[in-house]
This record gives structure tokens, sequence and C-alpha cells, in this order.
């Protein structure tokens, strides 16, 4: 980035920040808490959107802490409320859950998307999985806290039985290959993708007209987004207010651990590149047994898809780290593959 525009966003992530924590005289009369004396500290975001969205801490002089979170992007106000709307709904249903924590909404705007959370501690996942790798934890009970934890929020997220239809899924998948033949050369191993593509119809073919239970998905799952403590797993960060395909967010948990080392997970020989015994112990905790479910396979490679996709758009594409995610994209996909061969 150069050093104008990174100037230019700086400026106006601060412009974004001190509009966020005008807030607090609103928040005060509302709650009843101190409106003088907070502190406020900048909680992580990732800078391409520092323009728009902004997550603060607020810590009072009696130690109590929330978080205090606003987006601003005006043509996305309505969903983004609707998204806040979900996440309200989803942390009163898991109240009194012993397996399953959202941080309470404590105070929203009328009129824009900000909102002030109960604050929750603990570790990412990712954290928490290097934690085991130390030996701190065990890593398959983290995996079966985690698959409970996402079990238990599916179960409170339920819509109606269903069955599954790919063919809006399958359009893109046609219509990103249709552009890559045309131009493959700006595209990460064309042929390989295009191989992908062929997996998905046939994937999307097997599970085509299949019943699966609805539930409203949390739209962004992946190890960032959810807290582990000793007492409870936390979401944050809901993406999503009307999708309900739950194996969509399995998928996303899964192909984004795997594609990005810094997630914490350790590449493995099973399906999809991930450790049997870990996926063993997600299953446990989630119920379900996935890679024997064929819907949960065909979004499993759409999340592959579109994470090459998104990689294939990254800036500075040579950089080492952009290829490991290739070199990761391909040995997924070989895995994919592999199991095609045996699973059905």
């Amino acid at each position: 980035m150069k050093p104008e525009a990174q100037a230019a966003l700086s400026e106006s992530a601060e412009q974004v920040e001190a509009r966020t924590r005008a807030y607090w005289p609103d928040i005060s009369k509302a709650t009843g808490l101190p409106a003088e004396g907070v502190r406020f500290r900048p909680l992580h975001v990732n800078a391409n959107v520092r323009d728009r969205r902004c997550v603060l801490e607020a810590r009072l002089e009696d130690k109590r802490r929330f978080v205090l979170r606003a987006d601003y992007e005006e043509r996305r106000r309505v969903p983004l409320m609707k998204q806040l709307q979900r996440h309200r709904i989803a942390a009163e249903a898991l109240r009194e859950s012993s397996k399953a924590h959202v941080p309470q909404v404590l105070w929203e705007a009328s009129d824009t998307p900000c909102a002030l959370l109960e604050f929750v501690p603990g570790e990412t996942a990712v954290q928490e999985l290097q934690f085991a790798d130390l030996g701190a934890v065990q890593r398959d009970l983290v995996w079966e806290r985690i698959g409970a934890a996402i079990g238990a929020l599916h179960a409170v997220s339920r819509t109606r039985e269903k069955r599954f239809w790919p063919k809006p899924f399958l359009q893109q998948v046609s219509e990103q290959a249709e552009a890559v033949r045309r131009d493959a050369g700006n595209y990460p191993h064309p042929q390989r993708f295009l191989g992908l593509c062929a997996l998905l119809h046939r994937f999307g073919k097997r599970a085509r007209g299949l019943p699966y239970l609805g539930a409203l998905e949390h739209g962004d799952m992946h190890l960032c987004n959810i807290l582990i403590a000793e007492e409870k797993v936390s979401f944050i960060d809901f993406s999503n207010f009307k999708n309900d395909h739950p194996q969509r967010d399995l998928a996303n948990l899964w192909v984004t651990a795997v594609v990005n080392e810094e997630q914490g997970l350790r590449q493995g020989t099973g399906y999809g590149m991930i450790a049997p015994s870990e996926m063993r112990a997600f299953e446990a905790g989630y119920g379900e047994a996935l890679i024997e479910d064929p819907i949960f396979r065909f979004f499993h490679a759409y999340r592959l898809f579109r994470v090459w996709g998104t990689i294939a758009r990254m800036e500075k594409a040579r950089g080492p780290r952009v290829k490991k995610k290739r070199a990761a994209l391909v040995a997924v996909l070989d895995s994919l593959q592999d199991a095609e061969r045996t699973l059905e």
C-alpha cells in the first residue's frame, strides 16, 4: 500500500473510531453505565475495513469491560442491522446453554448497525489449539467442544426440513470455469481449478434433492470467530440472517482452518487434509457424521472453490504466504478426489 493511501486510511480509521466513541453518552443514558471515566481500546479489525468498521473495548473505572461495535457501510446498512438482530436472537436462545454462548446485546442504535455487547473472556480457537500443541490442553477435546458448541448454535437456529438444490451454486461454478478457460494465465493452477469445478458438479448431482434440516448459518464460521474459555465456547461476528444451510458453516470452518496455517490446524491425512482424530472429535461433539453427508461434501468443495477465487485475486500473489495457500488448495483438492473414489 502506498504511504499516502495508508495515511488516508489511518485518518479515516481515526474518524470512524471517534464517531463510534461519540455514542457513549446515549449508551450511558440508556443503560445507566457511567458517562465519565471510560477508556476505549481498539480491538483487532482487518485493515481493509477500518474505514467503515470499528470495534472498541470499553473499560470502566470499576474494571467492567464491554465491546462497542459499529459498521458504517451505508449500502449494507439494512442487512447489517438484520445480522445484528440475528446475533441478538441467538444470544437469547443460548442464554441458558452450557455448550455455547453468544454475547448479549446490551444496547443498540436505532438507525445504525452499532451495538454495545457483553465482553466475552477467553482465547480464540486458534490460540487454544496453539496451547494444545504446547501440552496445556488436549487438542481433540478442543475440537469436541467446538463441535458441541456449533451443534448447540444450529439446534437453536432451526428453520424447517428442506431439500437441497445445488443449481444456484453450480451456476456460479460454471460461470467461473468459463472465465478461467478464457483467461487461464491469471489464475493459479487453472487446470486443477477446472478439475475442482467438475468435481463440484459431480458432488452436486449426488446431493441434489436430499433432505436436510435447515438452520440459520453463522455466516463467517472460522476459528478466529470462536472464543474459548474454561466455562463456555462463544461465537462472535455473525454475518448472515437468512441462509440456512448449516453444512456451509461446517465446511467454512474446516477449509479455512486447513488452508490458513495461521488458524492453527495441522494438515492431516484424512478427508480434505483434516487429521482423522480431530474430525472424529468434532463429529462426537456436533452429533453427526459429516464426511458421509453428500451435502457437507458439496459445501466443503464449494468453500474450496470460493477460497481459490479469493487467493487468485490477492495482491503480491507470488509471496510465500500465498504460495503456501495455493499449495494447500491443491493438496485439499487431491484429497477430495482421492476420497471420491472410496466414499461413493
